[in-house]
């Protein structure tokens, strides 16, 4: 199975140098954030034919992060009825990556906790919590391109060896 991975500094996948190490990339099929890319000229941010995945990048060990986006509509269709389309999709990121995500993009931020059971059916809670328990990530990403693009650096950034991951529910006492 191809895959990504960092080869002489570059992002690559087989064959094919996507990017740099250090670049998010993005699949050219997200219109809106392939259109804000070009239109502000974002540098770091690099729009291109992905194999597998939505988002891609590397931490700074070198990891390949590959996360599928799903929003709304199209997330209860990819993970209801026979197709499992949406399993497919994370099975080829957890194969093509070191680190697989499923990337719900909407506003959830604007749901009020009580409502929180509408907001997302039941059926498709279970199928994130299954995602969650086979080791995938699950990362909301907002809505505009501009706030999508930010919230993928700061993951990129979480993702990165260090102090910051330390934590009680990582099980970690050591002192800082």
């Amino acid at each position: 199975m191809t895959k990504y991975e960092i080869r002489q500094g570059k992002l690559c996948y087989g064959s094919k140098v996507l990017g740099a190490e250090d670049d998010i990339l993005v699949e050219s099929t997200q219109k809106d954030v392939r259109d804000f890319v070009e239109r502000s000229q974002i540098p770091k941010v690099v729009v291109c034919k992905l194999e597998v995945g939505d988002y891609v990048f590397a931490t700074g060990e070198g990891k390949t992060v590959a996360l599928e986006e799903k929003r709304g509509g199209d997330f209860e269709s990819s993970f209801s009825g026979g197709r499992r389309r949406g399993q497919r999709q994370l099975r080829e990121c957890r194969a093509a990556a070191d680190v697989a995500g499923l990337a719900l993009r909407g506003d959830y931020s604007r749901v009020d906790l009580d409502q929180w059971e509408y907001a997302i059916p039941s059926d498709m809670v279970l199928e994130i919590v299954k995602w969650q328990v086979l080791g995938g990530l699950v990362v909301p990403l907002p809505t505009a391109p501009g706030q999508l693009l930010e919230e993928l650096w700061k993951l990129r950034a979480i993702l990165r060896p260090g102090s910051h991951l330390y934590s009680v529910v990582a099980g970690t006492d050591k002192k800082m």
